[in-house]
């Protein structure tokens, strides 16, 4: 049998088995005041509280990622997000995120913040109606592939004027699309996007769906949805029920992430930061009831070989690994980094199957030092020396 190349890209960063996205939806500058009491408490909260006290930002920092500090978090944000409800008879703030210079600042803090990122959601998130079934997801409001581009141009200069920089990517509002807007996204410039509840659509076993793929002419990186965040869930169950559950509940949530890190396939972990709504119903998943399911999830994740990472991130090595192409020659090897995206990162992770090479020699001279086989290093066209 021909034996296989020496030197191999590995699949995600540092060898990991899976990268982990920690997706949370709807961080924004929104507060409904669900008790009419006048004071934000918990639960009510969007964004609008900013850092300070019954915030949603502040409870999750707090009591979720406290515990988990290597989990990275992409908030998915609408720009000036709408009620579901137009007339909904709650005392409630929808605002922009740009709306004064205090909010602006805070949104903008949190994306410099390396565990954060802040990801596109749409301008408003959708059209309100009179009822809950009459609101229309942003994507599928759209009349034309004109209209849709135009708004998602406004909604991004807004991005611009808080961020200093264009989104990288993104997600469907409610994950609702039309015809055309898979267009919209590939011809605004998004490096990346979530389409589709990919958990919803596909059988336990059918894990093809829970990989990267591509879509459109500029080969927009699609990132699957791939877990729900209240896996782990037993509230609402009465002592007993919980208790006669529990080893159920445990095992198959366990079974089904093995599935996905044995598949090296994106574990991305679907919430919403507050379940409070405009129409009296309860917004699920969101990180209020599912505090103990996701710091159940974060430490069993935290005991395998994943990489914690933002959709940028995840991103970016896709892209640096997909458009590297690596020659052997002897004991060097040439590196062709074909890339026509900017990229903050241009990482890459190179296998490298033989024990004696334990360094790198970069072409301009410095070296990379390996680990069990594995080199990680800025992918840079040139010649590379292996070193034992």
């Amino acid at each position: 049998m021909k034996e296989g190349p020496r030197i191999e890209k590995a699949k995600w960063l540092n060898g990991a088995d899976s990268p982990v996205m920690f997706m949370v939806d709807d961080f924004t500058n929104v507060w409904i005041d669900l008790n009419g009491n006048g004071r934000v408490d918990p639960g009510e909260d969007w964004g609008h509280a900013l850092d300070g006290p019954g915030s949603a930002f502040r409870y999750l920092t707090e009591e979720v990622l406290r515990s988990c500090p290597a989990v990275k978090t992409t908030f998915f944000t609408p720009m000036a997000r709408v009620p579901v409800i137009r007339e909904h008879g709650y005392r409630a703030h929808f605002g922009p995120i740009n709306e004064n210079e205090e909010t602006a600042r805070f949104f903008a803090s949190v994306h410099r913040d390396e565990r954060f990122e802040i990801a596109y959601h749409g301008l408003s998130h959708g059209v309100s109606g009179a009822r809950t079934e009459d609101f229309v997801h942003e994507w599928v409001a759209y009349g034309s592939l004109e209209e849709a581009m135009e708004t998602v141009g406004r909604g991004k200069e807004i991005y611009f004027e808080v961020f200093g920089e264009y989104p990288r990517g993104g997600k469907y509002c409610g994950y609702g699309y039309n015809s055309f807007s898979d267009e919209s996204i590939d011809k605004s410039g998004f490096l990346w996007w979530c389409r589709k509840w990919d958990r919803g659509q596909a059988g336990v076993d059918d894990t093809e769906r829970f990989d990267v793929k591509y879509f459109g002419e500029n080969r927009v990186i699609d990132i699957p949805s791939t877990v729900y965040g209240a896996m782990f869930n037993l509230q609402g169950r009465n002592k007993l029920g919980r208790a006669f559950k529990r080893p159920v509940v445990l095992r198959r949530g366990r079974e089904e992430i093995d599935r996905l890190l044995e598949g090296k396939l994106v574990i991305s972990i679907q919430e919403h930061l507050s379940p409070a709504r405009t129409d009296g119903r309860r917004q699920t998943p969101n990180t209020l009831d599912d505090r103990e399911s996701l710091k159940f999830l974060f430490d069993y994740l935290g005991s395998k070989n994943v990489w914690f990472c933002t959709g940028t991130e995840l991103a970016e090595y896709v892209y640096s690994r997909d458009n590297t192409v690596i020659e052997e020659k002897g004991r060097t090897f040439l590196l062709d980094a074909r890339f026509e995206r900017d990229l903050k990162s241009r990482l890459i992770t190179l296998v490298i199957k033989d024990e004696r090479v334990q360094q790198i020699r970069a072409p301009d001279g410095g070296t990379i030092p390996g680990r069990q086989g594995l080199f990680t290093f800025p992918a840079v066209s040139g010649r590379y020396d292996l070193l034992e």
